[in-house]
């Protein structure tokens, strides 16, 4: 069941990061764009799904934050993170990508959070999913876009 919801998802967000990738090769990609890619496949199967989403979403939650702890973890999520915090780091020399991948596990956490409270909160308005993601975007795009700490050096 979580491989097939999860892989169309990945195939997506690979395939947006791929026409990103297209644009010139040493510039930096823009952080909307790539929080973009990463976010919308998930944020518009939640949409689609509604309300039938709500145990899906929180299993894929707890896997994401618990698959460190796990001998294999599931869907080969880390190296999904991973290259999109290559791209986080691409034409950048003060972000790592250790630090550009921890970064978009913190944009991954603040849209499930923004979903379960969308869910558990009840407003009068008709905001919607994609409108919170909208809000959230521009926020999640000021962490990319802060210089990295710069603790181990040169991006990688």
């Amino acid at each position: 069941m979580v491989a097939r919801r999860v892989l169309p998802l990945n195939q997506e967000r690979l395939k947006r990061l791929e026409q990103l990738q297209s644009l010139p090769e040493k510039a930096p990609l823009p952080p909307r764009a790539l929080l973009r890619a990463f976010l919308e496949p998930f944020i518009g199967q939640q949409i689609e799904l509604g309300e039938r989403t709500a145990p899906f979403g929180k299993l894929m939650a707890r896997l994401w934050i618990e698959r460190e702890e796990m001998p294999r973890p599931p869907l080969a999520m880390d190296d999904l993170v991973a290259q999109f915090a290559a791209a986080a780091c691409r034409g950048r020399n003060d972000l790592e990508r250790a630090e550009a991948a921890e970064r978009l596990e913190y944009a991954v956490s603040a849209t499930v959070r923004m979903l379960h409270r969308a869910r558990t909160t009840k407003t009068d308005d008709e905001d919607t999913a994609a409108d919170r993601l909208e809000r959230l975007i521009p926020f999640l795009a000021a962490g990319l876009e802060t210089p990295g700490s710069q603790r181990r050096g040169a991006a990688t």
